[in-house]
């Protein structure tokens, strides 16, 4: 065959070619001989979507260009979306509870211990009162002697108060700190329940095929082949 100078400069971007040359062994032209392959790599996923109720719930083609994160499927279960929001709501109802609980627990201790208080500063006026007189001899020591039981039985009441008070809200709180872990937990069930319902495509690419795996009573599994893009810096 001839020389290979007026192929010089071909490109051959898609699909293949056979070039046949020969040459003498001894030809210089072997030496500035060079081949170069320019056909670009086609990296395919392949996600598999399970169980979709029917072919009408997938939302591309083949042919279409898709983004990374795009819905490509919807598999919408109403029941499990309405158990879950379910969930979360009653999750939510019991918060208000526990919260005016709270504030009825703390309302009834203010106004117990603000009792126990004022009794308290009336008992140690008046021990005072007691002592001034008793100093001198102007009464017996006994009035003194039952005063000061009645403040230390105050104190006492009001210690208990605090205490109690202190038992009440830490168990209100903790109750309030598990509704609100179950409002958590609920929320983050209803999005993996939701998850499940719309299925997006991890990467951006071209849809190169829709194949059907399987058909079965829950519905179709279908793989979607996307041909992943590469940026001009890749």
């Amino acid at each position: 065959m001839g020389d290979l100078q007026s192929l010089e400069g071909l490109a051959i971007t898609q699909g293949s070619a056979v070039i046949r040359a020969e040459y003498d062994p001894e030809s210089p032209a072997l030496e500035n001989l060079a081949v170069e392959t320019r056909i670009p790599k086609r990296e395919t996923h392949v996600l598999t979507i399970p169980d979709l109720p029917s072919l009408a719930g997938l939302v591309v083609e083949i042919g279409d260009t898709v983004e990374e994160g795009q819905l490509i499927a919807r598999n919408v279960d109403d029941a499990a979306l309405s158990q879950s929001e379910l969930v979360v709501q009653e999750a939510k109802a019991r918060l208000p509870g526990l919260e005016r609980q709270i504030a009825l627990a703390r309302k009834a201790h203010q106004t117990k211990l603000r009792g126990i208080q004022a009794r308290l500063e009336t008992a140690k006026a008046k021990l005072e009162e007691v002592r001034f007189l008793v100093a001198p001899d102007a009464l017996p020591r006994a009035p003194a002697v039952a005063t000061e039981d009645a403040v230390a039985k105050l104190k006492q009441a009001e210690q208990e108060a605090l205490t109690a008070w202190t038992s009440v809200l830490s168990s209100l709180q903790t109750q309030v700190q598990a509704a609100r872990l179950s409002v958590r937990r609920a929320e983050a069930k209803k999005q993996q329940v939701a998850g499940k319902q719309w299925v997006k495509t991890p990467v951006a690419g071209l849809v190169a095929d829709i194949r059907l795996v399987e058909v079965a009573a829950e519905g179709v599994t279908l793989e979607v082949l996307v041909e992943r893009q590469k940026s001009n810096g890749n």
